[in-house]
């Protein structure tokens, strides 16, 4: 396996770990300022190291150039690399890290705890994806 993509996938994985550690499936830990802090950065961090490995891949690829983060996603689920639904959340928590970025506190927890519900298996199995297409 390529260093680029295994430093990138492991990046992923330590995210997706510190907050399974961290949050515990304890919906109470989202109102608390320390535990949510170290989910937030977390979610921005697997985030962040999922685009990389975007990049990289389209790049590596040669699938073409995006513009921004959003046409990155969509041009892997165009060239069926990853499917609609795993888009979708991508575009959802691209939402959540620019929004969380810019405050000190989420008062509103709903759209956190959809992520941490419904959305963090959905990038467990994204570096299974990643694995299995570069692969070929």
């Amino acid at each position: 396996m390529e260093r680029i993509i295994s430093y990138k996938i492991s990046r992923i994985e330590h995210a997706l770990k510190r907050i399974d550690e961290v949050y515990n499936n304890t919906p109470s830990k989202l109102t608390q300022l320390t535990e949510q802090d170290s989910i937030v950065i977390n979610i921005v961090r697997y985030y962040e190291a999922s685009m990389d490995l975007i990049y990289h891949v389209i790049g590596d690829k040669k699938l073409g150039i995006p513009k921004n983060k959003e046409d990155a996603i969509s041009i892997l689920e165009r060239d069926n690399v990853i499917d609609k639904d795993l888009a979708i959340s991508f575009y959802k928590v691209a939402g959540f890290c620019r929004q969380a970025l810019k405050t000190d506190r989420i008062e509103d927890t709903t759209i956190l705890e959809s992520i941490l519900t419904k959305h963090i298996d959905d990038f467990k199995k994204f570096t299974k994806i990643i694995l299995q297409y570069e692969a070929k």
